[in-house]
């Protein structure tokens, strides 16, 4: 009698939840925002707009963001992860339709409306809790793996839109994104689920013994008013991840830097927020959260100081932050899973989330303007770069105090 042999083993379908959650993401923060400002100096000569109007449009984008993730948890409840992430990304698409027959301020303001809506409902909100629920084991590095999106769109989008522009125009090129965007969105709808109960599954586990499992704060053993030390944290870090991310061209141009040099930093930077996200959910996974916060927390501390270093005009520096801001960008975007998960515990854990991510973005509005009115008043961008330091170090300082009161550090 022939011996049956044994199936062979199926990757999980967590693993497709992944990478769908990372094509969204390379819509709605890497399409819907990192690389707009590609397009922001096009559109000021094509439109005749002041550069205070090219600024505010994306204030709008950021404000409606806000707005997004604060109506998230209404907007999950009622349809569910899947389709309000459909509903961010359609709204994307519309976006895109609307800058490209936009020949007025009012109407290019309406099309960041949308984008900032996407940016919510399509954006890592949905996609922590996501990994949340597919993930049982290696949440970090699923978290770190599937935000990659954002940056492969910093890296390969920016050449080709510049191209697109200069040969066929800003209506042809938001219409050839606004195509692009239609495609990809249909294959996250094609491939995302709300959970694994919906196939038949559960969540993906793994019995490797070097994965360590999350740490979790006992029930009850984080009071109201710590957890509000912690989001007055992610407030201040936000001042680091947001503006002093999106000014490091403004910082090392106004130094005297060749603009060419910084645009070959910013794809660098790129690459290296790829290889940081996918390295930083490892090494939470491996280490847990107050290892790795300190790791992450030096490295992003490492990246301001070496901002602070642009006045020298060794190229050195500015090779040493962009290598360090990539390392050190997913504290901003991984870590707020992982500080959900071990702070709030998993019964805490969407709520936590949505809180985490409406602290950065309120953080993101609010220092928005520091870098420049600093570099009016004191002629350099460097003394945001020092703000900004000092504020990571006491978001660093209040996470690490709370995994240490609640016994955390031990893991």
């Amino acid at each position: 009698m022939e011996q049956a042999h044994p199936r062979p083993l199926r990757p999980h379908y967590a693993w497709v939840v992944c990478a769908a959650c990372a094509i969204m993401l390379f819509i709605a923060m890497g399409m819907a925002a990192n690389v707009f400002s590609v397009y922001q100096p096009y559109i000021l000569a094509a439109n005749g707009f002041t550069n205070a109007q090219g600024s505010l449009i994306v204030t709008i984008r950021c404000l409606l963001a806000l707005v997004g993730m604060m109506t998230a948890e209404f907007l999950f409840s009622r349809l569910g992860l899947r389709r309000t992430a459909a509903l961010g990304l359609g709204l994307q698409i519309l976006s895109r339709v609307i800058f490209a027959f936009s020949h007025s301020f009012p109407a290019y303001c309406a099309g960041a409306v949308l984008s900032g809506l996407c940016y919510a409902w399509a954006g890592m909100v949905p996609l922590s809790l996501l990994m949340g629920r597919w993930f049982q084991d290696r949440r970090g590095f699923a978290v770190g793996l599937s935000s990659t999106g954002s940056g492969v769109a910093t890296v390969l989008l920016p050449p080709v839109i510049s191209s697109l522009v200069k040969q066929f125009g800003l209506t042809f090129t938001f219409l050839t994104e606004a195509g692009f965007t239609l495609a990809l969105s249909i294959l996250v709808v094609l491939l995302v689920r709300n959970t694994p109960e919906e196939m038949g599954l559960s969540p993906y586990r793994t019995n490797a013994e070097s994965v360590v499992p999350p740490a979790e704060a006992s029930v009850g053993g984080l009071s109201n008013a710590r957890w509000g030390a912690v989001l007055f944290g992610i407030f201040l870090l936000a001042g680091t991840v947001g503006p002093g991310f999106n000014h490091l061209t403004m910082l090392y141009t106004t130094e005297g830097y060749a603009p060419t040099l910084v645009s070959w930093l910013w794809s660098y930077m790129g690459l290296a927020l790829i290889v940081g996200k996918i390295g930083y959910g490892q090494i939470a996974d491996r280490l847990g959260g107050w290892r790795s916060n300190f790791l992450i927390g030096g490295v992003i501390l490492g990246a301001q100081a070496a901002c602070c270093m642009a006045p020298l005009g060794s190229i050195f520096f500015p090779i040493l932050s962009t290598t360090l801001f990539g390392f050190g960008l997913p504290i901003g975007s991984v870590s707020f899973a992982i500080w959900a998960q071990d702070l709030r515990g998993k019964n805490n854990y969407q709520a936590a989330v949505q809180q985490c991510n409406i602290a950065y973005a309120i953080g993101n509005f609010m220092f928005g303007p520091l870098p420049g009115i600093l570099a009016d008043y004191m002629g350099s961008y460097v003394p945001a770069y020092i703000v900004f330091m000092l504020l990571s170090l006491v978001c660093l300082v209040i996470l690490q105090w709370t995994y240490r009161s609640l016994g955390l550090n031990q893991r």
